[in-house]
């Protein structure tokens, strides 16, 4: 997966080989991290200048992740997989948890 300032969001299942747009109906905003869910590869995170984005079909379709994320630069995602814990690194440097419970897990 790639995200970067230069707005391309692309994905690749063939390590690199080929790559296609995961752009789907994300805002036309910079890209700065993405992260697959660890326990779910369906499922991507997605650090914009306007707040973390989710996708649950690898960003085919893509929604804010409004539950404890604010609306503002996210520079930084890290996952806690075992609390399923997405910490996000913000523009003033704090950090933002958001415990994900959106989708049950297997």
């Amino acid at each position: 997966m790639s995200a970067g300032r230069s707005r391309g969001r692309h994905g690749s299942a063939d390590q690199g080989g080929s790559w296609t747009s995961i752009a789907g109906n994300l805002p036309d905003v910079p890209a700065n991290d993405i992260l697959v869910d660890p326990a779910d590869p369906e499922i991507l995170y997605l650090a914009t200048d306007v707040g973390v984005y989710v996708s649950q079909d690898q960003g085919g379709y893509w929604l804010p992740l409004g539950s404890g994320m604010p609306i503002q630069t996210i520079f930084d995602l890290t996952f806690h997989a075992p609390s399923r814990t997405l910490v996000a690194a913000t523009a003033e440097l704090e950090g933002v948890k958001a415990t994900l419970e959106f989708r049950d897990q297997p």
